[in-house]
């Protein structure tokens, strides 16, 4: 096989969604990984974003989240993070929020479930995309 065949072929398994649902549900997943696997094309966004599973064994892969891990894995605000039981421990910066298991676990039926949460970062995105005069109309 020659440099060109392989990089077809290695074409024809990334941008392929079911392909790479299924690289992806075999590799180690973490919420940072999930993250940057969203970034890496749409076809990637799209994997990630039609799989539940995925993003549940990232949410579910350290012992606890932070406030602003949580609030970015299941697209929640600030307020509406605070609702989830959670604790509470002084880091650093002051304050520190430790989301674990039990919250984790009624993330998404608590926000309308896997598609809503699909919808909703896809609207933010395409918000982020508008200038903000645009967004407060």
């Amino acid at each position: 096989m020659n440099m060109a065949n392989d990089q077809s072929a290695c074409e024809l398994v990334m941008c392929n969604v079911d392909l790479v649902t299924i690289v992806l549900s075999h590799a180690e997943v973490c919420p940072r990984r999930f993250a940057h696997w969203r970034r890496v094309s749409t076809v990637w966004r799209e994997a990630c974003g039609a799989n539940e599973t995925l993003l549940m064994r990232a949410a579910r892969s350290p012992a606890y989240l932070t406030k602003g891990t949580f609030m970015g894995l299941f697209g929640l605000t600030s307020v509406e993070a605070d609702s989830f039981e959670r604790d509470v421990c002084v880091g650093r910066k002051g304050l520190m929020y430790k989301y674990s298991a039990p919250a984790v676990d009624v993330a998404l039926p608590a926000i309308c479930g896997f598609e809503w949460w699909a919808e909703r970062l896809s609207r933010r995105a395409s918000e982020k995309l508008m200038p903000k005069r645009q967004r407060l109309l």
